[in-house]
């Protein structure tokens, strides 16, 4: 009996000390193909340790236990678990996902598979758009990614917001772009970092749109932000792109004998500075003849000459050659380095993602005064607070800094093709810079536009029944913009008259602006998807609720004592400025549902009954409803002999949107604007 429970004892401490030993497990994972597929996650089931395939698909993971499960996942492919069980070496073949999410679309507040979406959308992962391609913002790396949607860059300025995005033909008579949401959630595209962004959905038509109501007369842009996935191991990522810029397809201007030829034969005696035609032709002649026999404006700086002459008799300068005022203001490659690093993971309940990008862009003027400088974190947090209810939060923070050139391409063009683009020595003896575009670039103080963007988006999603949902979001966003400005009237010589231009030191302003916003955004809503046999069903139903209040304010003031350091309490002369404040609110309730047979005949319709601060008591609200069929024929018997076509839709929509877009946030209440209200006489 002793040796009995001896020897029981001692294969149950065996047992436990096999039980703790680590196991190290070996092999490689394929495809259905038999190549090694890289880069696939192999993570110990319940833990955080994990490992990444190599790039022929081989392994090697120590897992602490020779019953643990190992989990194989790989985005496009189906996640495999597998017990260890006492082997050493596993090998896995892991299948391609049909679904993909390729795909899948988003649309209205859900997803749909894209064969079986009726409205007319678009969609694209932003990952294949981008590449390494050296973009900071968001906007313009949508330009020709979607048919219907027109993105174009008004401004190559770096950081300049202006950026026109338009679907589909024309606005109304008031203006319009289209609805832009994150995350279900209005935002700009600005404030977005474009390596955060997963994916891109564009509704065209009313029938994919509508839901959106009054906001949505001129299609919807879908952002969906990236996330993190369960049972991932922590991993970094760092990426940074450089990239140089130059300006192509510069204007050529004529030459300076051109000009004058062309003044001569229109006619013209005198030109605008009194210079006489016939003897500024005669100068040239003996320009070109001998240069060395003309006496000319010299530069008092650089002690070089001036294609110009002086003439003794009228005292009238007479420019003989060209300058390169365009080159002068264009000197510089643009620059721009955009940095990002992200650090994601995932546990069986919660998955993280943080990413911090740094965009730095100095354009092709000259000086730096044309930078901007942009800062961008991302923080996503998902948990399974229990079995029923998941919790999604996401933090969005940008800063940005741009500086904004005082000399203009538009000025440049402008001048005259032979403005000097040196000094100029006063008869007094002040030397003085001409006022060319460039000089203007490299002698003024340039503005400069601060913009702080914080915005907390917290969503739960409670399964209260298998099948059926429902979901809340709140998000609160805060933006604020500051400029400051300084008007230093510096002193220039006019490139056209060769005199001092005005300036007045009495006249020396500082400008501050402050503005700020305030955004509440909710979002409830339920869905519900049922499968009978071949009938599929869905039913969506919800509220929405946003308001936003801005504020500003400018001050300014004039007569600095010293332009090195200017401020409001540093100046003498008279004080200006005003404020504003806006606000405005929609509120609205939604529906959707949808029916298919067999995935080959579609029926959707959505409603909105939706409602706009912007309109009068009694006309803030309105129903907008649309419908839409498809008929997939490539589903049909009949086709299936027709292995070239994999899908081929028929598909027809109509519906209604309305329009909350008006040249004024108050457009219902009587009142005057300021230049009318000075003309009451109220005496």
């Amino acid at each position: 009996m002793k040796k009995s429970l001896l020897l029981l004892l001692a294969f149950t401490f065996y047992g436990l000390l096999s039980y703790g030993q680590n196991v190290t497990i070996k092999g490689q994972v394929t495809t259905s193909d038999q190549l090694g597929l890289p880069g696939v996650t192999v993570v110990e089931k319940g833990t955080t340790n994990g490992t990444v395939a190599n790039v022929d698909g081989n392994y090697e993971i120590t897992v602490g236990s020779a019953d643990a499960v190992l989990a194989f996942s790989f985005i496009g492919f189906t996640t495999q678990e597998i017990a260890i069980a006492g082997k050493s070496t596993i090998d896995v073949l892991l299948e391609e996902d049909t679904q993909d999410i390729d795909e899948i679309v988003v649309v209205g507040f859900g997803t749909q598979k894209k064969e079986n979406v009726t409205g007319a959308t678009s969609y694209v992962k932003m990952d294949d758009i981008i590449g390494d391609r050296p973009i900071v913002n968001s906007a313009q790396a949508l330009q020709g990614v979607s048919a219907g949607l027109q993105v174009v860059s008004t401004s190559g300025q770096p950081g300049s917001t202006g950026t026109s995005i338009n679907i589909r033909g024309f606005t109304s008579i008031n203006g319009g772009s289209p609805l832009v949401l994150v995350d279900n959630v209005p935002m700009s595209l600005s404030d977005v970092n474009p390596r955060d962004i997963e994916a891109v959905s564009v509704l065209k038509d009313a029938a994919a749109s509508s839901i959106y109501g009054a906001r949505a007369a001129f299609g919807v842009v879908l952002i969906t932000t990236k996330k993190a996935k369960k049972n991932q191991p922590i991993k970094f990522e760092y990426s940074t792109t450089l990239s140089f810029d130059t300006p192509t397809e510069i204007p050529e201007k004529a030459s300076t004998r051109e000009f004058v030829e062309a003044l001569d034969d229109w006619g013209v005696f005198r030109y605008f500075e009194n210079q006489q035609v016939s003897k500024w032709l005669n100068y040239l002649d003996q320009y070109d003849a001998n240069p060395s026999q003309l006496t000319y404006l010299k530069d008092p700086v650089s002690n070089t000459n001036y294609p110009i002459v002086l003439d003794p008799e009228s005292g009238i300068y007479y420019p003989l050659s060209e300058s390169n005022v365009i080159g002068d203001l264009l000197d510089n490659a643009g620059i721009s380095t955009i940095h990002n690093l992200t650090m994601s993971g995932g546990s069986e309940r919660i998955s993280y993602r943080i990413n911090a990008g740094y965009a730095y862009e100095d354009g092709i003027l000259t000086t730096d005064n044309d930078s901007y400088k942009n800062y961008n974190v991302n923080a996503f947090m998902g948990a399974d607070l229990t079995s029923n209810l998941k919790s999604s939060t996401n933090i969005f923070y940008r800063s940005s800094v741009r500086t904004n050139p005082i000399g203009s391409y538009g000025s440049a063009l402008g001048s005259t093709m032979y403005a000097p683009i040196g000094f100029f020595e006063l008869p007094n003896g002040d030397i003085l810079p001409f006022d060319t575009a460039g000089n203007k670039e490299r002698y003024r103080i340039p503005s400069t536009t601060d913009t702080d963007n914080l915005r907390m988006f917290q969503k739960l999603e409670y399964t209260l029944l298998k099948d059926f949902t429902i979901t809340g979001e709140y998000t609160y966003q805060k933006g604020m913009t500051t400029t400051r400005d300084v008007n230093e009237q510096a002193r220039f010589a006019s490139a056209f008259k060769f005199v001092e231009n005005n300036s007045d030191p009495t006249n020396t302003q500082y400008s501050r602006g402050y503005s700020d916003f305030i955004n509440h955004a909710l979002n409830i809503y339920t869905k519900y998807n049922k499968s009978i046999g071949q009938h599929n069903f869905g039913l969506m139903a919800g509220f929405n609720k946003e308001n936003r209040i801005s504020e500003g304010f400018s001050i300014n003031r004039k007569n600095l004592i010293s332009v090195g350091t200017p401020g409001i309490d540093t100046a003498l002369g008279e004080y200006g400025g005003g404020d504003s404040y806006r606000d405005w609110a929609v509120m609205g309730y939604f529906g959707h549902i949808d029916y298919n047979y067999k995935e080959k005949y579609f029926i959707e319709a959505n409603g909105r009954y939706d409602g706009s601060s912007r309109f009068a008591k009694g006309s803030r609200f309105g129903f907008f409803p649309s419908f839409s069929g498809g008929w997939n024929i490539a589903r049909e018997s009949f086709m299936e002999s027709v292995e070239q076509i994999s899908s081929l839709k028929l598909r027809g929509s109509w519906g209604e949107i309305g329009n909350q877009n008006t040249n004024d946030l108050y457009p219902t209440i009587p009142g005057y604007t300021t230049p009318e209200a000075k003309w009451i006489d109220l005496g």
